[in-house]
């Protein structure tokens, strides 16, 4: 049958021209009517095909038109993209509860979300900027427009009442240093409750997930206007050398193996600087190596270690123990009399 198929009641005659509108879509093919949308999209859509049951109220009110959406969609196959080809995201499956969706006002308000095999692609830029500011209007430098300039673009406000996430994955790079740095989560699995792109109270997340070869578990809350999360996290055997292009320059030698297990109460921010606090927390580096020239200065079985504070930005930690087994040094005395091995953390 036909992918869309529209019925619906109006008052032309009225003042306000009220009319109501029901759609009723069989994976039409975005893409292929998105050019027909009157003014530009800040991003690219190519490829997706929607479903579901929509009914759209229009009202001409004094002081502007009003449109409104609601019903059910679903999504399949969906991407989005910047108009340079850069990705955003891509999806197999959504399905979504649409509360109170204005898109003039860009208001969109969500209620239940449903997201299978989500890839979403986040990289801070050198500038300060990032890939996502096309979608919520960040960035933008505020202007005073002349008199015949149209209104500066409203900033989506997105708000999601219960956000649930299926075999989903972040890829996140950090382009502000001299080499990218990525960070890759995966098997994303879990549930967030009242998720909003503008200032609000920070949404509830319970999610688990892969990383670097690892289990992690992270249960608190989650701003994104912010770029904040605090919050308990648990960490099974991931691997710590991939995770060392994200921090400031600590080392004078190569992480060539180790884990880290971890629980505790952890805050990550991610705005203007990457930092990591975390505090108290239990930790322990297992099979640990480091290279140097050629050699293994240091090794070890396990470090078992109690936290009272760590502080990735600042290269801080206070520790109430530490407990080491199976040490390996292989120390040189240099000819200025210093031990090599206080060499191979960089000074502050």
């Amino acid at each position: 049958g036909s992918p869309l198929r529209i019925a619906g009641q109006t008052k032309p005659f009225a003042d306000s021209r009220e009319s109501v509108m029901s759609f009723t879509l069989d994976h039409l093919d975005l893409p292929r009517y998105l050019g027909y949308v009157p003014a530009p999209l800040p991003v690219a859509i190519p490829s997706g095909q929607l479903s579901g049951k929509l009914e759209l109220q229009f009202v001409q009110a004094k002081a502007g038109p009003q449109v409104r959406l609601g019903g059910q969609l679903q999504l399949d196959d969906f991407a989005i993209a910047n108009h340079d080809g850069s990705p955003i995201l891509a999806l197999g499956h959504a399905s979504a509860t649409l509360d109170d969706v204005e898109p003039l006002l860009s208001r969109y308000r969500l209620g239940a979300v449903q997201l299978n095999q989500l890839v979403l692609h986040y990289t801070r830029k050198p500038d300060g900027h990032s890939n996502l500011d096309a979608l919520t209007g960040a960035g933008t430098t505020a202007v005073k427009p002349a008199a015949t300039s149209p209104p500066a673009a409203t900033a989506t406000d997105l708000r999601i009442a219960t956000l649930s996430l299926q075999n989903s994955r972040l890829d996140y790079i950090d382009a502000t240093g001299r080499k990218p740095a990525t960070l890759s989560l995966q098997s994303i699995n879990g549930t967030l409750h009242g998720l909003s792109l503008q200032s609000a109270q920070p949404a509830a997340i319970d999610l688990a997930a892969q990383l670097n070869g690892g289990n992690l578990g992270i249960d608190g809350k989650l701003d994104l206007a912010a770029s904040r999360y605090e919050g308990t996290i648990k960490i099974k055997s991931m691997a710590l050398a991939p995770l060392l292009p994200l921090a400031p320059p600590l080392l004078n030698a190569e992480l060539t193996k180790g884990t880290l297990d971890a629980d505790g109460q952890l805050q990550a921010d991610w705005g203007k600087t990457f930092n990591l606090v975390l505090q108290p927390a239990t930790a322990s580096i297992n099979d640990l190596a480091l290279s140097q020239h050629g050699r293994t200065p240091l090794a070890w079985k396990s470090l078992q270690a109690g936290i009272h504070h760590l502080d990735l930005a600042s290269g801080m930690a206070q520790l109430d123990h530490v407990n080491v087994h199976g040490l390996q040094l292989d120390a040189r005395r240099l000819r200025n009399g210093e031990i090599d091995l206080t060499r191979l953390v960089r000074s502050t």
